[in-house]
Formats: structure tokens, C-alpha cells, sequence
């Protein structure tokens, strides 16, 4: 062990000591040697390298980190953005943000729900599906789009048949008819009404106008059919002609197919149009002949056991262009135009309230629906053929609540149509109608899924009082080709009535009573009951005038014999 030396005094001292033990001056520490300094110094070079490399590492992590949260926070903001331009009707905004978004993530379902309703409210339809088909190939999570697409393709077609009511109309003019002399006579375009003739939801359109012939009055029938996306005629022949009338004939089958009837029943020919894959084809003619007695079938005897057995399949259904004996007027041809518009506009109506929901749900909004407690939102309906109502509930933008009431009724031979507009006021609770002079009184009320409605016509004094069931799942054809159509056969009809009358009434024992073969007029089924003569077992009298609704089984009996008496029950119960 060295000593060490004092530069100021010279006073050698410990080689530990720090300070001199003589003056008290500092002393200066002894050297490494050349070895230990290399080793110091090249470790010290080291340790400062490698906590740069890592100093530096560190400053990138972090700033990704920064990074990647403010991209984040940009990202949620846009989501935010676009999600608060959607409610506040800034829809250009809210496309545009919404793009931006898939532009990071394409595979954001609720980015495509949103442009679609942008789009929807835009009036820019045409653009949704191009919107879910690129939506299909970035995203598994397809729930709903169908339902929209299925919604469209519907409201498209429902505007093509009004489309084309618009420009028949104008391609061949209406005319209106009259009755003089109990004769009825029709002119221009007399008839046009859908038929769903092969029953596969879509209608066709049969219409028929008086051909512009000085000589003679005749009428054109054609037929047309929605085909995509357009209106093509698929028929052009002859209307159904009796001794006394002409006009439209229709033969519904047990299946719910519907045939179109052509012919002259007084020279004994009919001809019955099936419509197959897209065209018309014959599927049967009976041939009557008078004067020979002759049956004939497709070309080939018949027995008159044949001929009713072919009968019995049909219901028909007539529509009057011109005659005698067209007393009925629901069954006016000339009725069928603004009937068979009104329930297009209703189910335009109703069809695009489907397609607005069907979009709000994907989109995952809460339906109108659910929001108010008050009349639900949806579509309602009742169809006979004396009178008609459409409801449809919907709620808007901003919530406002509107009902859309539509209305057809019979006076004598008239057919009056009329709507009317019902805002909901939620400080009175109550519907005022959207008009400057309001014209209809209105009660109104919801038992579950029926309204009942009675709504008053102040200036005419027509009262309505109608229950209308909810249309939950509403096809655009179902629901009024429903309404009309035949459930009942005349075999069907005639069978249950033995059946009734075999139980015997307050007039008479079954075994006394005989019900007659009937005839059918529209959806009615006609005939009489007959019971035996007092002292004259060998004879009978005419006790009940019977009329059966087809659609409904009701019966109406009317005691002829004595006082009038009606008795109503129901085939079905």
C-alpha cells in the first residue's frame, strides 16, 4: 500500500485518506492503470449505446400508442358524427361519414344500415341494393337485408301497376257508362281490375274498353302481366257474353286458381283460359247445343253427370259491361277502375311503411311502433263489395302521428270514394283532420289487433262504423284478393244446407223440409226451401227465401210463406 503525497504541504499520507492530515487540503486519488481505464471506459461507451437503442424503442411504442389512440378517438368521433347527422336529417352528412367509416372498416354493418336509410329518406331507392350487395361481400352478418330487398322489389311493383292504370287511362280514355231503360251501357276503358289467376302472389291486370267501331259495339279484353320489372300483355280475346249481358267472366277453382271465361252461352260455347309459366292456355270447352241436346267436353260426349261434375269444380264471379238484369252494382264493371286504384294506393301505402320499418330494424333503430302507446302503427283492412275501408298508422319524422283513412261505399248504383288525414295531438290526446275546413267527424279505437272506426261525413250524412283487423305480415296481393275470394263451392254450400234443414226449424220437421238447387249471383248463393202441403202429401209450398254468403257462410232466411221473418246463422259454426 502506497502512501500518498500532499501537493501543498508534502505530507505523505494514508493512501485512503481524502483529505491531508498536515494542511487539510483535498487529496488527489491515484490513477488506474492503462488497462482498467480501457475496460471502464469501453463499458461505460456500452451502457450509453444500448440505453439510447432502448430510449428510443420506447419513444416509437409510446407513440404508436398515441397514435393508434387517436385514431381511435378520430374514428369514434366520425362514428358519432354520422350516427348524430342520421337523426338530425343531415342525410348527405351522414352518407358521407358513413363512408368514410368502411373506408377503415369495411366490414361494418351498421356503417351499410346507415347509408340505406340515409339513401331511404334521400329518395335515392334505386341506390340500396347496390348499397347491400357491396354489404354482402365485406360482412357475414346479412340479417335484414333480405327483408328489404324483398320489401323494394314489392313497392316496385306495386307502382309499376299503378303506372300503369295512369298511362291506360290515358292511352285509352274513360267514358263512364249509364242506365236507361233498366239497360246498362258502358263506354271508353270499362273495366280493369287485378287477378292473381295462377295464385303465386303476383297479380295480373285483365281489362277491357269498347272497340272504336261504328257498326257494331263490341269490346277488346286483354290481359297483362308484371314481368321484369315492367307490364307485358299476355292475352288479347273476346269477352263472355250471355243472352242478356256481356261482360267479364272469372271460374275459381277449390286451389284458389282463377280462370278467365270466354264464349257465348246462348250458342252453347265456353271456353275456359288457364294461366301456365307465364301465357294463357286453353284448358277446357263445353259445348251445349239446343237443338240436338248435344254435351260436349274438350271435343267428346259428354253425360250430363259429366257436365255437372265439371260445373261444380268453379265458382264464377261477373262483372257487367253492358245488359239487361245488371241490377247488382257491386258487380258494375265500371266500378272495378276506381276500386281496384285505391286499393293499389293503399297498399303502396302500406307496403312502404313495411319498408321503412324493415330498414329501421336493421339499422337497429326502435320501430314507430314501439314508440308511441297510443293507435299502433301498422296497416289495417276491411273489403266486401258493397264498402271498403283502408287505415294505415304511421308515425314520421319528428314523431308526428298521422292516420291515412281511405273509404269506398255504395248509393244505389253509385260508388263514392273518399280519404281522409288524421293528425295525432298529444296535449288533447285525440286526431284532428289535416284540412282547412274539416268535413268528417271520427271515433277511433284499438282492441288489440282490431280498430274500430266509426268516421262521419258531415256535408253527406254517411256514417261508417267498421272494424278493420291488422294486416301483421301485408303482402301487397293477399290481402284484398283474400277478402273476395270464394271459399265456399255451390255443392259445399248446398250439402250443409240439406244438413241444416235435415235438423228441421220453429216451422216445420226436417223430414218435411226439401232445399233446392240453388244459383249463384257474385258471391251470393240463391235458393229456396220447401216444405209440404197440409192434407196434399203429394205437393209442396215455397217457405224460405235462402241467400248463403260464399265468402263468409252467413245465411239469410227470409220466411215467404207468412210474415218475412228473418233468421240469420252461419254455415262455418
Amino acid at each position: 500500500m502506497k502512501n500518498m503525497k500532499c501537493s501543498k504541504c508534502g505530507k505523505e499520507n494514508k493512501d485512503t485518506a481524502k483529505y491531508c492530515s498536515g494542511c487539510g487540503a483535498p487529496l488527489e486519488q491515484p490513477e488506474h492503470s492503462g488497462e482498467e481505464k480501457k475496460k471502464t471506459s469501453g463499458k461505460n461507451k456500452w451502457l450509453t449505446g444500448a440505453g439510447i437503442v432502448i430510449l428510443i424503442a420506447v419513444l416509437i411504442a409510446v407513440g404508436m400508442v398515441l397514435f393508434q389512440k387517436k385514431k381511435e378517438k378520430e374514428f369514434q368521433q366520425l362514428v358519432v358524427s354520422a350516427d348524430r347527422y342520421l337523426e338530425e336529417m343531415d342525410y348527405q352528412k351522414a352518407e358521407d361519414s358513413y363512408r368514410e367509416i368502411l373506408k377503415v372498416d369495411p366490414s361494418r354493418k351498421s356503417a351499410y344500415t346507415g347509408i340505406i336509410q340515409a339513401y331511404y329518406y334521400q329518395g335515392k331507392e334505386e341506390e340500396i341494393e347496390e348499397v347491400i350487395n357491396d354489404a354482402e361481400e365485406h360482412i357475414s352478418d346479412t340479417e335484414g337485408f333480405d327483408e328489404i330487398l324483398y320489401w323494394q322489389e314489392v313497392k316496385r311493383r306495386i307502382q309499376t301497376y299503378l303506372d300503369f292504370m295512369a298511362e291506360t287511362e290515358e292511352r285509352i280514355p274513360r267514358d263512364g257508362y249509364e242506365i236507361k231503360d233498366m239497360r246498362l251501357q258502358t263506354y271508353g276503358l270499362s273495366f280493369l281490375k287485378n287477378v292473381d289467376f295462377d295464385a303465386d302472389g303476383i297479380d295480373e291486370f285483365v281489362l277491357a274498353y269498347l272497340k272504336d267501331d261504328p257498326v257494331k259495339v263490341d269490346y277488346a279484353l286483354e290481359v297483362w302481366a308484371y314481368k321484369d320489372g315492367k307490364m307485358e300483355n299476355v292475352y288479347t280475346g273476346d269477352i263472355f257474353r250471355t243472352d242478356t249481358t256481356c261482360g267479364i267472366r272469372f271460374a275459381c277453382t277449390k286451389d284458389e286458381m282463377i280462370q278467365l271465361v270466354t264464349g257465348v252461352s246462348m250458342e252453347g260455347i265456353r271456353t275456359y283460359y288457364a294461366y301456365k309459366d307465364g301465357k294463357f292456355v286453353q284448358d277446357m270447352t263445353i259445348e251445349m247445343s239446343v237443338a240436338t241436346l248435344s254435351r260436349k267436353i274438350n271435343g267428346k260426349e259428354a253425360t250430363n253427370q259429366e257436365l255437372a261434375e265439371y260445373a261444380q269444380k268453379y265458382s264464377y264471379r261477373d262483372y257487367y259491361l253492358e245488359g239487361y238484369d245488371t241490377d247488382t252494382p257491386e258487380e258494375f264493371a265500371a266500378h272495378a277502375f276506381d276500386k281496384t286504384k285505391m286499393e293499389l294506393e293503399y297498399q303502396l301505402k302500406a307496403v312502404d311503411e313495411c319498408y321503412k320499418h324493415a330498414i329501421e330494424k336493421a339499422n337497429g333503430e326502435q320501430t314507430a311502433e314501439n314508440k308511441e302507446t297510443d293507435i299502433q302503427d301498422g296497416n289495417y283492412i276491411s273489403v266486401s263489395d258493397e264498402s271498403g275501408m283502408y287505415l294505415n298508422v304511421y308515425t314520421e319524422e319528428k314523431q308526428k302521428k298521422f292516420l291515412q283513412i281511405g273509404y269506398y261505399y255504395l248509393d244505389n248504383i253509385f260508388m263514392n270514394f273518399e280519404t281522409v288525414k288524421y293528425e295525432y295531438d298529444k296535449d288533447s290526446g285525440s286526431y284532428r283532420e289535416v284540412s282547412e275546413e274539416p268535413s268528417h267527424n271520427l271515433l277511433i279505437s284499438q282492441d288489440g289487433n282490431v280498430i274500430s272506426i266509426s268516421i262521419e261525413n258531415k256535408s253527406t250524412g254517411y256514417k261508417s262504423d267498421v272494424k278493420l283487423p291488422r294486416e301483421a305480415q301485408y303482402d301487397s296481393v293477399e290481402a284484398h284478393e283474400k277478402s273476395n275470394e270464394i271459399s265456399m263451392d255451390e255443392a259445399e254450400i248446398h250439402e250443409k244446407l240439406v244438413e241444416h234443414y235435415k235438423k228441421g226449424t220453429e216451422d216445420s220437421d226436417g223430414d218435411d223440409l226439401a232445399v233446392m238447387q240453388g244459383s249463384v249471383r257474385g258471391s251470393t248463393y240463391s235458393t229456396i226451401v220447401r216444405c209440404g202441403m197440409p192434407g196434399n202429401p203429394s205437393a209442396s209450398q215455397r217457405l224460405y227465401d235462402v241467400e248463403v254468403n260464399m265468402n263468409t257462410g252467413e245465411v239469410t232466411q227470409t220466411r215467404v210463406l207468412t210474415d218475412n221473418k228473418v233468421v240469420k246463422f252461419n254455415l262455418n259454426e
